[in-house]
């Protein structure tokens, strides 16, 4: 892949083509003032041809395809492996963009805090994330370039320098997803790298919807997802600081 720009916009989905389409649109149609690129990873959503038709958009946009669905944490992985960016957002596909700036804040304050060992920067959201920043976000109370927190940020719109994962290692993958953002939270922790929220960087996100799917169509997948993986990283976690 080509590297046209110093920030790789990471996006992974099964499905929900037409969250796809508009997270990829309010990207183009709203962020300024600072380059990127998009990489679009399927994991095994049963229309093969959708990349190639959003793909026209723009040639801004790559796409990997999983015949089958390997979960969050493996998308993620293949993505960091074959794109050469140093910065990566990793980002939910039923997010919608809606300011100019919150690509270029989320990179502003992650450039600042590497100076304190932040390693991984979110941006605030109304629908996820520690309750707290959610009601700030709310009451409209986003002023802040960097909150520092003590607790494993979700995934959802976050960006972190390539580098890092030099440090920590790659993403824990766990069938479907979930409790990858928390072992790379303990796995910077040990190293001592922090994460902090960007309230200058919002992003809108509705959340859950991918989830649905996936649990109507096998109640099994609840349980891997919830309790199965749980376990898996509990026990990963333990033998991190072992």
């Amino acid at each position: 892949m080509s590297n046209l720009s110093g920030i790789n916009i990471i996006c992974p989905y099964h499905g929900q083509y037409a969250d796809v389409r508009k997270l990829v649109g309010s990207i183009f149609l709203h962020t300024r003032k600072i380059p990127f690129k998009i990489t679009l990873v399927d994991d095994g959503s049963p229309n093969k041809e959708f990349f190639s038709t959003i793909s026209q958009m723009d040639n801004q946009i790559d796409g990997i395809r999983f015949d089958k669905s390997r979960g969050v944490g493996a998308a993620f992985n293949e993505a960091i492996k074959l794109t050469n960016e140093p910065w990566l957002v990793f980002i939910n596909s039923d997010c919608i963009i809606h300011e100019h700036n919150w690509l270029l804040e989320l990179h502003k304050s992650l450039e600042e805090g590497m100076h304190n060992k932040i390693g991984l920067v979110s941006s605030v959201m109304d629908n996820g994330g520690p309750s707290v920043i959610i009601e700030r976000s709310r009451m409209g109370v986003r002023n802040k370039p960097l909150i520092e927190v003590s607790e494993p940020l979700p995934l959802i719109c976050a960006m972190v320098p390539r580098k890092l994962f030099d440090k920590v290692g790659l993403f824990k993958e766990y069938p479907y997803g979930y409790y990858e953002d928390e072992f790379l939270y303990w796995a910077m922790n040990k190293l001592g790298y922090k994460q902090a929220i960007c309230e200058k960087s919002w992003v809108e996100h509705k959340g859950g919807l991918t989830t649905k799917i996936l649990w109507e169509s096998d109640p099994q997948i609840k349980d891997i997802m919830i309790n199965q993986n749980r376990e898996k990283c509990t026990e990963d976690v333990r033998k991190l600081f072992a």
